[in-house]
C-alpha cells in the first residue's frame, strides 16, 4: 500500500491539482503586487 506521503505527492485523477492551483494563485498575486508597486498607475490609484 502506498505511504501517505505517496498519496500526498501523486495527483488524484479526476480532482485539480490543489497544490498546483494554490503556487499559481500565490504567484498571480505576487506578480500583482509587484505590478502595483512598480506601476501605481496601473493598480487605478
Amino acid at each position: 500500500a502506498p505511504t501517505r506521503k505517496q498519496l500526498r505527492a501523486r495527483p488524484v485523477p479526476g480532482r485539480p491539482d490543489w497544490e498546483t492551483y494554490r503556487n499559481t494563485r500565490r504567484m498571480i498575486a505576487e506578480l500583482k503586487a509587484l505590478a502595483a508597486r512598480l506601476l501605481p498607475q496601473a493598480s487605478g490609484q
